[in-house]
């Protein structure tokens, strides 16, 4: 890309050749997600910490979701940055967890890593257990772009049609693993 376009976000974006592929295996326990939900702070969806053997738990029911984020772009990989994990219940995707490295900001993998759960899984809508932390402001940026107001704590729904009329363009190719 030319450097005339360096100052603008957009074409950054798209000068990257983002890939950004997500692991729905719960099976085998993967170590990485563990440490990036109990490690990771300011992109958090509430500031929960897993204990791995509860985590375990929860993955080997058959309505739990987890998707593993990993990303790379021209300069190189970033590997696993972002995890997700939930359960399915009344046809939605309650996300009990949401965390993403600091190392990935700026690339829009939460919007891209929102768009794998609604294609990947049977849900028409996302309900968030949100809760504000003192660190966890970049959340609340992203939650902002879907909410008029997003409020200390609280259960967030996100329906397929809102995401996509307020998501910013998504630049990354997209590769699913199940």
């Amino acid at each position: 890309y030319a450097r005339a376009d360096a100052t603008d976000p957009e074409s950054l974006l798209a000068g990257l050749e983002a890939r950004v592929s997500f692991s729905f295996f719960r099976d085998p326990f993967d170590p990485r997600a563990l440490e990036l939900l109990n490690k990771t702070n300011q992109f958090n969806l509430n500031g929960r910490r897993w204990e791995e053997s509860s985590l375990r738990a929860l993955l080997r029911k058959p309505e739990a979701v987890l998707c593993v984020t990993s990303y790379e772009d021209r300069f190189g990989a970033l590997g696993k940055i972002a995890v997700a994990v939930g359960v399915i219940e009344d046809g939605a995707v309650r996300l009990q967890s949401w965390v993403m490295s600091c190392r990935a900001f700026s690339r829009r993998v939460e919007f891209a890593t929102l768009e794998a759960l609604f294609q990947h899984t049977p849900a028409g809508t996302l309900v968030l257990d949100w809760q504000s932390t003192p660190r966890n402001s970049p959340t609340r940026e992203t939650l902002a772009l879907f909410y008029d107001e997003v409020p200390v704590a609280g259960t967030l729904c996100l329906t397929r049609d809102e995401f996509v009329l307020r998501c910013p363009r998504l630049y990354a190719t997209m590769s699913l693993t199940t």
